[in-house]
């Protein structure tokens, strides 16, 4: 059984996010963090790649580029019933990525930082012990001391550890 300090279940961007903050707060955890994902990158991920400026300020905080072709969006506009317009013309939106090269590249600075990834690996049960948690995936166990679950609106791991 392999043993890791943190592992994280899901590899989008809130996993690999929470694997590239752990990282910048304690270095020393490189080589410990290790991150699940049932799919392999780069995976189709059908939403709108809509990045607002909260993620874009999270990104530079990260030291973590942009990358991947993207377009800002500097205004938009909504009509509404009955007949009204509503119109932003803020400048800086958003940007509008692909989610396939995004996640990507979040996983492949995640790794370059020491995160380990393990794609293609679902996790089968998470079982409480003394020591931490026990996660079993279709390939090998795993002993953690922390799980974060980031693995959905439908977590696995929320439904497992949590009920």
């Amino acid at each position: 059984m392999l043993s890791r300090d943190v592992v994280i279940v899901g590899a989008g961007p809130a996993g690999t996010a929470t694997a590239l903050h752990l990282l910048k707060a304690d270095p020393t955890l490189a080589g410990d963090i290790l991150l699940l994902d049932k799919a392999v990158h780069p995976r189709e991920k059908i939403c709108a790649g809509g990045l607002i400026p909260h993620t874009l300020d999270c990104l530079h905080e990260l030291d973590i580029p942009l990358t991947v072709p993207h377009v800002q969006v500097d205004r938009a506009f909504v009509r509404v019933p009955p007949g009204r317009v509503v119109l932003c013309e803020d400048g800086g939106m958003c940007s509008i990525v692909r989610r396939d090269a995004f996640d990507f590249s979040l996983v492949q600075a995640a790794r370059a930082r020491g995160a380990e990834i393990r794609e293609g690996e679902k996790v089968l049960a998470l079982i409480h012990e003394a020591e931490g948690v026990r996660v079993v995936t279709d390939k090998e166990t795993y002993q953690a001391r922390v799980v974060v679950g980031a693995d959905g609106s439908g977590s696995r791991v929320r439904r497992l550890l949590v009920g």
